[in-house]
């Protein structure tokens, strides 16, 4: 199961700067690409980019490379963001792959082709993001960053054991670290520094 583990990577952050997250993508359809090319699945490929590319760029290169099988059950996004600045949310229409520029996903789509599906009545974590984002002029340190994560996290449904936000990530693209931490407890931050290679 630990080394199994390895290939269900949900989101990381490399060496590099290059950070990305799997989130749901707001419907039910799957992505099943059928060509020629190799086939991975959504959280295999988080593992393939962050291990292959150093940059936003880099990574779509390599998607373009592949076919993507989303994992069963739904169809999900991905958002890429590097130490440049530069971030998008990748996105499958019609197992075409579709990149629209975004600061910020959360679990709607996001492109022209399929824009707010998914977006449920009363969630506003997108449009809290957006205000958050504006009134910085898109310069968050860390404390403000946390902060406004931790302003949009999802509480479990009542009486639900698991659910709502289970994790959260602040990541440091520029040297290159991650705060994780658990189940809304941001009193309890657990910090790790990656090392660069050249």
């Amino acid at each position: 199961m630990a080394l199994a583990s390895l290939f269900m990577a949900l989101d990381g952050i490399n060496e590099k700067g290059l950070a990305i997250a799997v989130l749901d993508a707001g419907d039910k359809v799957v992505t099943k690409q059928d060509t020629p090319k190799p086939d991975l699945t959504t959280t295999s490929a988080v593992q393939y980019l962050l291990k292959n590319a150093a940059n936003v760029k880099e990574a779509l290169e390599l998607l373009r490379g592949i076919d993507m099988n989303s994992d069963p059950g739904s169809a999900y996004h991905l958002s890429m963001a590097d130490a440049t600045g530069r971030s998008v949310a990748v996105e499958y229409v019609d197992n075409k792959m579709v990149v629209t520029d975004s600061p910020f996903v959360t679990n709607h789509y996001l492109c022209k082709e399929k824009f707010e599906v998914g977006l449920h009545e009363g969630d506003h974590r997108h449009e809290k993001l957006m205000e958050q984002y504006q009134k910085t002029g898109g310069v968050m340190n860390e404390e403000h960053l946390t902060k406004a994560i931790a302003s949009v996290t999802q509480l479990p449904k009542k009486g639900a054991i698991v659910g709502g936000t289970l994790w959260t990530m602040v990541m440091d693209l520029k040297h290159p670290s991650v705060t994780y931490y658990s189940r809304r407890h941001f009193d309890k931050p657990l910090h790790f520094t990656l090392s660069r290679t050249n």
